[in-house]
């Protein structure tokens, strides 16, 4: 099958993985840069895996069968094409806006009868310091529609708003920006990935506990605590025309039920990286999410356990030789074959860990022998398996049982 593939350095590693499989992959890296740098768009180059393409007009004129988008920004181009006949997994304007527009989604759930933080919108960043110094405690702190600027922070005064704005840059113009402030929040935070084909969500989800980050367990939908918010959620999407993959992200209450934060219509980052790796006919799936009809998910592991390679020099190429599942955002192969990271990338690699038990995962990423150009990699992987072992036991259990026998 055809298959362009519309990224924005996010998800090479999934690429790959459809081309592996026997399919003619183009890649296009989309930038809005007037002059962009070789760095920024080189992405995808060299990999035998991936035709690398500059010109996205040349890709379209080869009329691919399917369009896939692995990000947010792009939707009224992917309705665009949509509407002119392509089928497209990814993205479109109003399913990517429940994730850019924190406000419409506090919205949208609240419509369907879900829960949200208790929260306010404010305009400027004078009634945003106002609304801090009347809430007498810790509040977190969301720039509404823009992620790039800066990220959801805590926040108990003033001084704790100035000096992240500030960082950010956005001070000269902050008083006509949109905030949330909303409440600080209780419970275990929790998310899921779910992949929707246009009518319904497939079989199989892939649960995760955000304050660890990087244990993933496939987990049956009838199981899964998500079931009834992503039911909920089905005919919005469907309306929306959406084929692809979402996330999910909120704190479990004690009651059982999910106070729900967040929203992506993207490859959710660090934990899709995985699924590579734990979907045997990974490629065959993608395919038939974006063609409107579900595959069964056929997995070869059930647990997954990703760690993160960072280097300190942003402004180098890194040279990395994979290891054992080792997953890679962005990056170029040379023609000897070494692979290089190319620069402004902080994290360059994620070794991955799969099996049917956290043991078989934890065993799984201890075998990679990833290399960079600072050596080894041993102590950032034994840092993350440091993370699952200290925190959170009894929710990790409660995952765990959710999860898919062998």
């Amino acid at each position: 099958m055809r298959i362009l593939w519309i990224d924005t350095n996010l998800a090479l590693q999934h690429a790959i993985a459809v081309g592996q499989a026997g399919h003619d992959v183009d890649f296009y890296i989309w930038r809005l840069d007037a002059f962009p740098r070789f760095a920024d768009t080189c992405s995808g180059l060299g990999f035998p895996e991936l035709h690398k393409v500059w010109d996205l007009g040349e890709s379209l004129d080869r009329n691919p069968d399917l369009i896939i988008f692995s990000d947010v920004g792009l939707g009224d181009m992917a309705n665009w094409l949509r509407s002119d006949g392509f089928d497209v997994f990814g993205t479109d304007s109003k399913t990517q806006r429940l994730e850019l527009d924190r406000h419409y989604f506090y919205e949208t759930a609240r419509s369907l009868g879900l829960k949200t933080p208790n929260y306010e919108l404010v305009h400027g960043i004078d009634s945003l310091m106002n609304k801090i110094e009347q809430a007498g405690g810790r509040r977190w702190i969301k720039l509404n529609r823009f992620r790039g600027d800066v990220e959801t922070f805590p926040a108990e005064s003033k001084a704790d708003i100035m000096l992240k704005v500030g960082k950010s840059g956005l001070i000269a113009i902050a008083d006509e920006l949109d905030w949330l402030v909303q409440e600080d929040l209780s419970g275990a935070e929790i998310g899921v990935d779910a992949f929707f084909d246009g009518r319904q969500f497939a079989d199989v989800v892939f649960e995760t506990i955000e304050r660890i980050g990087n244990f993933t367990v496939a987990v049956p939908i009838d199981r899964s605590i998500w079931l009834d918010i992503l039911t909920a959620f089905e005919p919005v999407l469907a309306r929306n025309g959406y084929r692809g993959i979402i996330g999910l992200e909120g704190f479990l209450q004690s009651d059982g039920s999910i106070i729900l934060t967040d929203f992506t219509a993207r490859f959710p980052f660090i934990c899709s990286l995985a699924y590579p790796f734990m979907i045997d006919n990974y490629a065959d799936f993608l395919i038939s999410i974006g063609m409107g009809d579900a595959d069964t998910i056929k997995l070869r592991a059930t647990v997954s356990l990703q760690s993160r390679i960072t280097t300190d020099d942003l402004q180098a190429w890194t040279k990395i030789r994979p290891g054992n599942h080792t997953a890679i955002q962005r990056a170029i192969r040379r023609q000897d074959g070494q692979i290089l990271i190319p620069p402004m990338n902080e994290i360059v690699a994620v070794p991955i860990g799969i099996g049917f038990s956290l043991a078989e995962a934890i065993a799984d990423i201890r075998q990679s022998d990833m290399q960079t150009d600072a050596g080894r990699c041993e102590s950032q992987v034994e840092q993350t398996i440091g993370m699952i072992a200290i925190r959170d036991a009894d929710l990790t259990k409660q995952f765990l049982n959710r999860g898919l026998a062998r």
